[in-house]
């Protein structure tokens, strides 16, 4: 990982040894983190949770990428290329604002395979103070391009908001995370598919 993306993982709690963060565009990055099992997992989204409660303002928005994941897919067919995109195409999202930089964290739960319990927090966001209605359509098309999907049991949301956050008057409704142990591999996989562009 080079410094600039060290920089950018920086701006958030060191909630993985699973992670990697990319530039996108001039303005705008993408983080990844992975977690091979329960625990940590719930521990880890407690942690960044709180923090961004205390570090910046967050709500709950809707995204919708079906025309992003269109022109993505019409992209992708005239070089041959193919990748899987059988997951929901709109998802509820954390919406994150701060000084530093503001964007959505989503929660992938099972992308791969039904039979796996493979789950990863991705932050699609902004860098260098650029605002993020300026930026939503660039994030949304961020979203498309990473969007990685094998499995149509597989789902997508935002974070969930633990009881410690919830006097948050902008506090994120989510879902009960039930997760097994994952593999080292996936983080890579994940990784490869969402941090790679060609």
């Amino acid at each position: 990982m080079d410094d600039d993306n060290a920089n950018h993982l920086s701006m958030f709690p060191d909630i993985s040894q699973y992670s990697d963060c990319g530039n996108y565009t001039r303005h705008t990055i993408m983080c990844v983190w992975y977690f091979d099992n329960k625990n940590s997992f719930i521990k880890s989204e407690a942690n960044l949770s709180s923090y961004l409660v205390e570090s910046g303002e967050v709500g709950v928005v809707k995204l919708n990428i079906s025309d992003e994941i269109n022109g993505i897919i019409e992209s992708r067919e005239d070089k041959n290329q193919w990748r899987p995109t059988l997951g929901p195409k709109q998802f509820n999202a954390t919406r994150y604002v701060s000084t530093t930089t503001s964007g959505y964290f989503l929660v992938y739960v099972r992308p791969f395979l039904e039979e796996r319990e493979d789950y990863f927090i991705v932050y699609y966001g902004t860098k260098d103070g650029a605002d993020i209605g300026d930026q939503k359509q660039e994030l949304k098309k961020l979203i498309a391009k990473s969007y990685y999907f094998g499995n149509s049991e597989g789902g997508v949301e935002g974070l969930h908001m633990h009881p410690d956050t919830s006097k948050s008057p902008n506090m994120v409704p989510g879902f009960e995370l039930l997760i097994l142990i994952g593999s080292f591999c996936c983080a890579f996989i994940f990784r490869r598919h969402l941090l790679k562009f060609k």
